[in-house]
């Protein structure tokens, strides 16, 4: 840790939750192809609007984040929250 001035292995980052998934060096390509094929199998729109909406809302209270998911929602022609089908 670059302020504290040592390093932790895999399991004490899973620990502290600084990542959330720990797997064997074995498989770490696989499991890191897995993820970004999931992650590719979804609407190029919908990874944009959830980019933009991580860097946006960084500076924002609650209600203004939530009122940008919902704008994004909106825009993306999502249905809203509890709307029937």
């Amino acid at each position: 840790m670059l302020l504290l001035n040592r390093w932790i292995d895999a399991d004490e980052a899973h620990k502290i939750g600084l990542v959330n998934r720990v797997v064997p060096r074995g498989e770490l390509l696989s499991r890191a192809d897995e993820m970004a094929g999931r992650i590719a199998s979804h609407h190029p729109g919908a990874l944009s609007a959830a980019k933009q909406s991580v860097v946006l809302g960084l500076d924002m209270v609650l209600g203004e984040g939530l009122a940008l998911e919902k704008r994004m929602a909106l825009k993306l022609g999502l249905p809203r929250c509890g709307a029937s089908s």
